[in-house]
């Protein structure tokens, strides 16, 4: 059996949550664009509905507080495309910025499923 030695142990150990991700946060990606926002918000509450579970409870407020602050991501990122949209000269890329504005609180939020796997991704 090999024995590591502490520092090898330590930089085993960053190398895991490097691949883990921030706060070891692991969203279910997919399931946000099928669903959004909003979507996964309904799922959560009808979930609450079913439990007096103090821990279940509180999972689900946190669900509820990720999916609502996705939304206000999904609106800042819009208004920030409005606002480069205003101010961009080359036709092509207001276009492009006004497609953005369109799309991703949609994407996030409330309609994902009127958009194709294609244009989700």
């Amino acid at each position: 059996m090999r024995v590591l030695r502490k520092e090898q142990g330590e930089a085993l150990q960053y190398q895991l949550y490097e691949a883990g991700g921030i706060a070891h946060l692991a969203p279910g990606y997919e399931k946000i664009i099928r669903l959004g926002a909003e979507g996964i918000i309904a799922e959560v509450e009808a979930f609450e509905a079913q439990t007096t579970d103090p821990e279940k409870l509180e999972f689900y407020r946190g669900v509820k507080i990720s999916m609502e602050a996705l939304g206000e991501f999904g609106d800042r990122y819009a208004a920030e495309a409005t606002r480069v949209a205003s101010d961009e000269r080359d036709p092509v890329r207001r276009q492009e910025l006004e497609k953005l504005r369109k799309f991703v609180p949609a994407c996030l939020v409330t309609e994902p499923p009127a958009f194709t796997k294609r244009s989700n991704v």
